[in-house]
């Protein structure tokens, strides 16, 4: 009798338990998190939040349509903190429509058609990065570009199309 005893009140506890745990939803709801960026770390890609913390995985067409950093140091499930302000200062370059990838720790942003710009500060990239997107169009596939802190863009590799000039002499 004492042992049936024990087995109703075990049986009405875990009844209540699973009844309160399906009700309530802040005891068994997931963190929330707001998606700031993709980062591809050891050929995967992931998603990270506004406080550097990755927490998904992301698909290639993620990683496609919004750009993403790589060559960054990570704090178990965490972006360094140091990469993590480097990013804050140029998340306009990293969601430029030209943009596919920056490598944090190399200083280089890669762009479609295989431009590579190599830069040696955040302020500076971040100040002059419209400069670079209004001749990105005139750029040749794979020019390679070096980013000085004065704003001024010297080519290593590659060059400018320049369309629609006639060169008239009077």
């Amino acid at each position: 009798m004492r042992g049936f005893r024990l087995l109703v009140t075990f049986f009405f506890i875990y009844s209540f338990l699973l009844v309160y745990l399906a009700f309530n939803k802040e005891v068994i709801s997931k963190p929330k998190h707001t998606f700031y960026g993709i980062l591809k770390y050891n050929g995967r890609f992931y998603k990270y939040d506004t406080k550097g913390f990755i927490y998904s995985t992301a698909s290639l067409k993620d990683a496609v349509e919004n750009g993403f950093i790589s060559c960054v140091s990570l704090d178990g499930l965490r972006i360094n903190e140091e990469d993590f302000e480097g990013v804050k200062k140029i998340t306009h370059v990293i969601r430029s429509q030209y943009t596919s990838e920056v490598c944090l720790n190399k200083r280089t942003v890669i762009m479609l058609k295989g431009i590579m710009v190599y830069f040696y500060k955040w302020g500076s990239l971040s100040k002059y990065f419209d400069d670079i997107e209004r001749v990105f169009p005139y750029m040749v596939p794979r020019t390679q570009l070096e980013l000085y802190d004065n704003g001024k863009l010297v080519i290593l590799k590659g060059g400018w199309k320049w369309q629609n000039t006639t060169y008239s002499q009077q």
